[in-house]
């Protein structure tokens, strides 16, 4: 005959996954830091890929793109110790192109009591803030002839905008001459 015996074992099942998460930028200009926020579940490591050959192993990186265009941005997340061990996912990162501000005026030396005209010869922008230093402004693209009121040097500047808020601005000094006619 044989003595009774009995063995007990414990046997564990592990239920954690890993689930890669991030949030990214959908939009951003050039030369402008993207940054990527990591909210992945059970993840212990990280490999994130930017779509333009640069690499980050930081759990919340922030990468500058430098050139405009799409990107595809890759996070992998790893633990060894959840059922499935590994996930990834993937976004798209546009990246604008940043504009430049630039423009010119006539005449360069002031004409008594005639305006002075601005030509707009911004590239990349969709929208302008023009600010003409005496407390007068516009938003086209090509703002009206501008009559002084005053001789004076002015500090004229313009702000080109590209359509997700990239900015440049540039500002001249301007001078006008004016001579206050007499109202008979």
């Amino acid at each position: 005959c044989n003595p009774v015996d009995s063995i007990t074992k414990v046997i564990t099942f592990n239920t954690q996954f890993v689930e890669a998460k991030i949030g990214a930028p959908t939009a951003l200009c050039e030369n402008t830091a993207a940054v990527f926020n990591n909210n992945s579940v059970n993840a212990l490591t990280f490999l994130w890929t930017f779509g333009d050959g640069n690499t980050s192993t930081t759990p919340n990186p922030s990468h500058i793109y430098d050139t405009a265009g799409e990107y595809k941005v890759k996070m992998v997340a790893y633990n060894p110790n959840t059922c499935n061990m590994v996930d990834s996912i993937e976004t798209t990162v546009t990246v604008a192109s940043t504009p430049v501000a630039d423009f010119r005026h006539e005449p360069i030396i002031p004409v008594t009591n005639e305006p002075i005209i601005f030509k707009n010869r911004s590239l990349r922008a969709t929208a302008y803030v023009w600010s003409f230093g005496d407390n007068t402004f516009s938003n086209l693209e090509t703002p009206e002839p501008k009559y002084y009121n005053r001789t004076g040097t002015y500090r004229v500047c313009l702000q080109a905008l590209n359509e997700i808020g990239c900015s440049d601005t540039i500002c001249r000094s301007v001078d006008a001459d004016v001579y206050p006619l007499a109202d008979l």
